[in-house]
């Protein structure tokens, strides 16, 4: 619903925003709505157009509202770092914004979930600094200060490769400014479905594990946009449903 989207971008984990967690907020959210409008989705073309509905909230209220239920809001979150490798032909490759499927993935991140997620450039300092072997050891003390060129508090590291039994296995790492450190592992029939699997799974552990408390909003109106909505009743629909 356009509250779950509202919300996603001020939590940015999905485990955050189910019915049961968004209690009274999700029962009755009409009363954060200011105002909706109905314009044109400049994404398709005329010949086949598609309405696309606004609907702009009250954010002070609505994270007033999100805080009642006890839901940990994070708006102000830092940027990310991603290391991703993955086996090619034989040798440890660095993939970047070359990569189709993860420009998609990343896209989709920062738009449904409001993560800035950063890409390293893979030049001659980075691999001065970071050795892909180290890099594909997960070697933190390592890690570390080859990132801080790049200012992210947050480091994300994946290394994909295939199993001799068959299949992909993705290992991944989450690094903090204060040493702490999450690992989780992806295992799945291709690479593809096995960087899908790490990427989702590391917007939930960004937020239990990194996230603030009782972070506040600078922005009083927020808006969320939602395609195939032509109809007032419709509307309601979605905000209710």
């Amino acid at each position: 619903t356009a509250v779950q989207q509202f919300a996603l971008r001020l939590t940015g984990a999905p485990e955050a925003v189910t019915p049961n967690r968004l209690g009274a907020v999700w029962q009755n959210p009409t009363r954060y709505v200011q105002e909706y409008r109905y314009t044109l989705a400049p994404q398709f073309p005329p010949e086949s157009p598609q309405r696309l509905l606004e609907v702009r909230f009250d954010a002070a209220a609505l994270e007033q509202g999100l805080q009642n239920t006890g839901v940990a809001l994070w708006q102000k979150r830092p940027p990310v770092l991603l290391w991703l490798v993955q086996w090619q032909a034989g040798q440890q490759v660095l993939v970047g914004e070359q990569h189709p499927e993860l420009r998609t993935l990343l896209t989709q991140a920062q738009q449904t979930l409001g993560y800035e997620v950063l890409l390293p450039l893979g030049d001659l300092e980075d691999q001065r600094n970071l050795p892909m072997s180290d890099l594909w050891g997960g070697f933190t003390e390592v890690i570390r200060p080859a990132s801080a060129r790049y200012g992210a508090p947050l480091i994300l590291v994946g290394r994909l490769a295939p199993q001799p039994e068959g299949g992909w296995q993705g290992r991944w790492l989450l690094l903090g400014e204060d040493e702490r450190m999450v690992s989780w592992e992806t295992p799945a029939p291709d690479a593809p479905q096995a960087l899908r699997a790490g990427l989702s799974e590391s917007w939930p552990r960004l937020w239990r594990n990194f996230g603030p408390q009782a972070p506040g909003l600078t922005e009083q109106v927020q808006t969320v946009q939602v395609i195939g909505i032509d109809q007032p009743n419709a509307y309601a629909e979605l905000l209710a449903s």
